[in-house]
């Protein structure tokens, strides 16, 4: 079994220790709670631009003592080891890119630099031909109105495999499902759940917090093969989302509009 966080902010102004710290925390919270305490942890990143910390990983460049960091044997992965070598996480490449339309869009499993202000169907065409995965993060307020028609769009226009899309834990307590999620839901797109870090001090804590549970293989040697079949695959009830989203007042310390 895999618990996933698919939208993860290493910011460089949070220390990495306490955020990876965070991150395996509570995604092995989530993991009992599933009933599969042996569940593969996986942070999906979403770095912008400028900002390669997944790669800086991959060199040794990237310090998070007193955790150790093993990159995969194609350097596209990165495990997060315990200093007793137990392994506690895997940190997966992935962009994220603001469209001309102020849309975001995640391109899982590649670290390409894909450039801010694209149309938004140049951008997932990037991200495609860039290897990756494209995502769209539900935002507060960034579905309504002519960018809610855009999204529209995009779901009425892509099979599964094609486009995948995440849920926030900045959704408060009391909102329900956004309409568009259902229906991509409904359309066997796959739908994932992410913490989305804000860059302000101690944000951190609360990585890990809300993830996916997949029931699906995942081989360490080979790390983007199990993202990829999960971003890829109509599922058919083998995914199912987990864990805590926003107080309302929290959600008013967190959001940035």
């Amino acid at each position: 079994m895999i618990v996933c966080d698919a939208h993860v902010h290493l910011h460089p102004g949070h220390p990495p220790a306490d955020a990876l710290r965070e991150l395996a925390a509570h995604l092995a919270l989530l993991a009992r709670a599933a009933g599969a305490p042996d569940a593969v942890c996986l942070a999906l990143l979403a770095e912008r631009a400028g900002v390669h910390m997944c790669a800086a990983a991959c060199r040794g460049e990237f310090d998070a003592a007193p955790f150790t960091l093993h990159p995969a044997s194609d350097c596209r992965a990165v495990e997060v080891r315990t200093q007793a070598g137990r392994s506690v996480l895997w940190l997966i490449p992935g962009r994220q890119v603001v469209t001309r339309e102020r849309l975001e869009v995640l391109a899982a499993t590649v670290d390409a630099e894909i450039p801010d202000g694209l149309p938004i169907d140049d951008t997932l065409a990037a991200v495609r031909d860039a290897g990756g995965l494209p995502g769209l993060p539900w935002g507060v307020g960034k579905w309504l109105g002519e960018r809610g028609r855009i999204v529209r769009r995009l779901l009425d226009s892509n099979v599964p495999g094609r486009l995948w899309l995440c849920d926030s834990a900045l959704r408060p307590y009391g909102w329900p499902m956004p309409s568009l999620l259902r229906l991509a839901r409904q359309r066997g797109l796959t739908v994932l759940a992410g913490t989305d870090a804000q860059p302000r001090p101690g944000d951190q804590r609360f990585g890990g917090r809300y993830a996916a549970v997949y029931t699906g293989v995942f081989e360490p040697a080979v790390p983007l093969v199990a993202v990829r079949r999960m971003l890829t695959t109509k599922l058919n009830g083998n995914l199912h989302l987990l864990g805590t989203r926003a107080w309302p007042w929290t959600f008013l310390r967190r959001w940035r509009p």
